[in-house]
C-alpha cells in the first residue's frame, strides 16, 4: 500500500510542477534564391525562384506537393510567406491510412504584406493530422500572387510532449465575461503551438487535466482496497487504507486548489499591469480595451444630444454600456440618421474615417454630409458631428 501511495503522490507532484524549458527538433525548407528543397510536383502553377522566396502565381487553381523525407515526426508547422492581397490557401498532406491520391486539406490565410510573415499552423490539433505524413504541400486558388520564403517543421520527443503538457497545465486563460461563472480549469496540450493557441477558440483545443486527477483517485482507491484485502480485512488494515486514500484526495484537492487559485491571481496581476498601474493614456481593461475611458469622455460631449449614432466593432457589449454611460442621451443605429440625428460616436473602427472633404466614410463609401470631429480619442475612435 505504502509503495503504491508514494507512486501516486510522485505522479501528482510531477503534474503540478511547472516546467520552463524544452528542446525541439526543427527542419527548415528554405525557398530563397536558388534553394528549392526537394523535388516538387507542380500542377497548374507558375512558380519562379526569387531572392525573397518562391514566387507563386496561379492563373488557375493549382497545387505544389512533395515527399516529406524527414527523419522526425511533425508536430507543428510554421510557414513564412506573404501575398499582394490576403489569400486563403490550403495545407495539403497525405494520411498514410488513405489512398495515395487522397490528400487532406487545412485552410489558412497568407496575409497581405510586403515582407514575410510567420504563419503558425497548429496541425496537431487537427483530428486528421498525420505527424509522420509522407507527402505535404499547398493548394492555391486562382489569382494567387504570393511569395513562399520558407517552412519550418517542428518535432518533439515523447518526453518533450510531457514537458509541454506540464507547461500547459500551468497556462491560464485570460479573464472573459463568462469567467465569473465558468472557467475551463487545467488543460493539457502536447506541442508548443497547441499550447500557445489553446484558448484562441471555444471550446479550447486541449484535453482536460481532470483525467489525471480522476486516474490517480481510481488508482488510490484500488490500492486501498487491495491493501485491505491483502491484510486480512482487519479493522487496522481498513483504517490504514482509508487514511492513505483520504490523504491522497487531500493532496490532490490542495494541488488543484493551488492551480485554480493561481489562475485567479493571474487575472488580478494582469488587471494591475494593464489597467490599475498603467498610464491613463495607454491603459486597457481586459477584452474591452480602452472602451471605458472613451465612453467616460464621450459622455461629456453628448449632454445636449437626446440621441446619437453609435458604431463599434460589435453591437454587444458596447451598445448597452454606452446607454449606461451617456444616459439620458440614447445611442441608436446608423439607419436613424435619416431622422436628423447629427452626432456619430465611433469606437475602434479602423474602417471608418473622415475624408479630406470632411465626410464620414466607411471603406471608401460616404455615409454622412460634411461635418467636423468634435473629439479624437485615438486613430479609430472619435466623435463626429454633421453641419
Amino acid at each position: 500500500m505504502s509503495s503504491l501511495f508514494r507512486t501516486s503522490i510522485i505522479l501528482a507532484v510531477l503534474v503540478l510542477l511547472p516546467a520552463t524549458t524544452h528542446a525541439v527538433t526543427i527542419t527548415e525548407w528554405n525557398f530563397r534564391g536558388s534553394n528549392v528543397p526537394g523535388r516538387w510536383e507542380v500542377r497548374d502553377l507558375a512558380p519562379v525562384r526569387t531572392d525573397t522566396g518562391l514566387h507563386i502565381t496561379a492563373p488557375h487553381e493549382g497545387s505544389l506537393t512533395r515527399l516529406t523525407d524527414l527523419h522526425h515526426r511533425i508536430d507543428d508547422i510554421i510557414v513564412h510567406a506573404f501575398a499582394t492581397q490576403a489569400t486563403e490557401v490550403f495545407l495539403l498532406w497525405h494520411h498514410r491510412n488513405m489512398p495515395p491520391s487522397n490528400l487532406v486539406q487545412l485552410p489558412f490565410k497568407i496575409p497581405s504584406s510586403t515582407t514575410p510573415l510567420s504563419i503558425e499552423l497548429n496541425v496537431s490539433s487537427f483530428p486528421e493530422w498525420d505527424p509522420n505524413t509522407d507527402r505535404i504541400g499547398f493548394a492555391f486558388p486562382q489569382g494567387t500572387d504570393a511569395i513562399l520564403e520558407s517552412m519550418e517543421f517542428v518535432g518533439l520527443q515523447w518526453w518533450e510532449h510531457g514537458i509541454v503538457a506540464m507547461q500547459s497545465f500551468w497556462t491560464f486563460d485570460w479573464y472573459k465575461p463568462h469567467s465569473i461563472n465558468f472557467v475551463w480549469g487545467p488543460l493539457l496540450t502536447f506541442t508548443p503551438l497547441s499550447k500557445k493557441h489553446m484558448f484562441y477558440q471555444l471550446p479550447p483545443l486541449a484535453y482536460s487535466a481532470n483525467i489525471i486527477f480522476y486516474t490517480l483517485m481510481i488508482i488510490g482507491a484500488g490500492a486501498a482496497i487491495f491493501y485491505w484485502h491483502a491484510h486480512g480485512r482487519t479493522f487496522k488494515a481498513r483504517q490504514k487504507s482509508a487514511t492513505g486514500f483520504l490523504m491522497l484526495i487531500a493532496i490532490l484537492w490542495i494541488g488543484y486548489d493551488i492551480r485554480m487559485g493561481a489562475e485567479w491571481l493571474s487575472y488580478v496581476r494582469e488587471d494591475l499591469r494593464t489597467y490599475l498601474l498603467a498610464e491613463e493614456s495607454t491603459r486597457t481593461f481586459r477584452e474591452r480595451g480602452r472602451f471605458y475611458d472613451f465612453a467616460t469622455i464621450a459622455s461629456t460631449y453628448l449632454t445636449k444630444d437626446p440621441t446619437y449614432i453609435f458604431l463599434a466593432t460589435h453591437r454587444w457589449p458596447y451598445l448597452g454600456a454606452m446607454r449606461y454611460f451617456t444616459y439620458p442621451s440614447i445611442p441608436t443605429e446608423p439607419d436613424q440618421a435619416q431622422f436628423g440625428i447629427d452626432t456619430w460616436v465611433v469606437f475602434d473602427r479602423p474602417d471608418i474615417s473622415v475624408d479630406p472633404s470632411e465626410h464620414l466614410v466607411s471603406e471608401g463609401t460616404v455615409v454622412t454630409p460634411p461635418g467636423k470631429v468634435l473629439y479624437q480619442f485615438d486613430d479609430h475612435s472619435f466623435i463626429f458631428r454633421t453641419r
